[in-house]
């Protein structure tokens, strides 16, 4: 079963009321339908984005009770451009976000035409990812900047253009990914990386965070090559010259860390027609925890974004201006490490 066909007759039943309460576990819709779990989280997703069902950490996910919810005078704006709303983390955080605006004091209103919050009465404005510094500027401007905060901002804004907000801790994971490899006894280790090129961005902090633990072990033979010029139909990199770049440098290369799914994905492909075996002969860890990461063969040891995590502290932020007070320092929210095949073990 596919995942539209096994979305649709869910659907169905929740809405002739044959589906109510606690769903099954993703482990119970595995027996029983058959299918990844993968393909299951993906129809949970689903659900989710439709507003018909809800998940509540550690306890599973539930069908959406619909109650009309009374409207809040604490209207949160939240700002993305549509490239955005193709990424599956924010997705899932906008949906976790509006679950927990029906169980608190305000409302969500997501937009994706900045020039619409300068006539809107709002508590906070917050800006998805966002652009470099001149673009920024332009975007912001004629906004109460007491009132804007950002949610992962990519480029993070310098001085008087400084946003405050939350973040994924990029450093924290790039330094995991390196320290998985290294505790599976790689020594030689080459990381493909992205928009190097760029302004002050997330992949730079992912990358220092690999640097970082690498300074730390003295054995531990890091080396880096940035890939730019991204297909935008296809994100598909030049992989090839990477990897090439990256043997050379490093003869007796055993692992590799991607700096995104895509990236390790493509990687795989290319070293696999060389006639390379992974995980054995080189590791492979990605990043961002993709639905198709899990499918790949050898399915792909991943760094996840916490959705959930990320959502409580915008949440707190939140509800510290419900209550009139200051924007709290909010730490960056840490990453989860999806070990799956794609990495072994290398006798040191």
């Amino acid at each position: 079963m596919k995942a539209q066909e096994l979305f649709l007759e869910l659907k169905d039943k929740i809405r002739r009321g044959e589906l109510t309460g606690k769903l099954p576990s993703i482990a119970e819709f595995v027996r029983k339908y058959h299918i990844s779990h993968n393909t299951v989280k993906k129809v949970l997703d689903m659900l989710k984005m439709q507003q018909l069902v809800y998940g509540q950490q550690g306890r599973g996910v539930y069908v959406r009770n619909y109650i009309k919810q009374k409207k809040s005078n604490n209207r949160i704006l939240i700002y993305c451009d549509l490239r955005t709303l193709h990424n599956t983390f924010y997705l899932r955080l906008l949906n976790m976000l509006r679950q927990k605006a029906a169980q608190g004091d305000f409302t969500i209103d997501l937009i994706t035409d900045i020039k619409l919050a300068k006539n809107m009465e709002y508590l906070l404005c917050f800006i998805v990812k966002g652009d470099d510094v001149a673009t920024m500027r332009t975007l912001t401007a004629g906004l109460d900047r007491s009132k804007l905060r950002g949610i992962n901002l990519e480029y993070r804004l310098n001085g008087e253009d400084f946003i405050p907000g939350c973040h994924n801790d990029n450093f924290s994971g790039g330094y995991m990914a390196v320290e998985h490899l290294y505790k599976h006894g790689h020594r030689n280790i080459g990381v493909i990386a992205c928009a190097q090129e760029l302004p002050e961005n997330i992949f730079h902090y992912r990358l220092r965070g690999a640097e970082n633990f690498a300074s730390l072990h003295p054995d531990c033979h890091l080396v880096s090559v940035n890939v730019s010029g991204e297909n935008s139909s296809t994100g598909i990199f030049d992989v090839e010259k990477a990897i090439d770049n990256l043997r050379t440098r490093q003869p007796e290369l055993t692992a590799i860390f991607a700096f995104t799914d895509f990236l390790a994905m493509q990687s795989m492909h290319f070293l696999q027609q060389s006639g390379v075996n992974i995980p054995d002969d080189i590791s492979i860890i990605g990043y961002d925890n993709k639905d198709f990461s899990g499918l790949l063969f050898p399915a792909l040891t991943t760094v996840e974004e916490n959705a959930e995590s990320f959502a409580d502290a915008v949440c707190r932020v939140i509800n510290e201006a419900i209550a009139g007070r200051k924007c709290p320092d909010v730490p960056p929210t840490p990453p989860d490490l999806i070990e799956r095949a794609s990495v072994s073990t290398r006798l040191t």
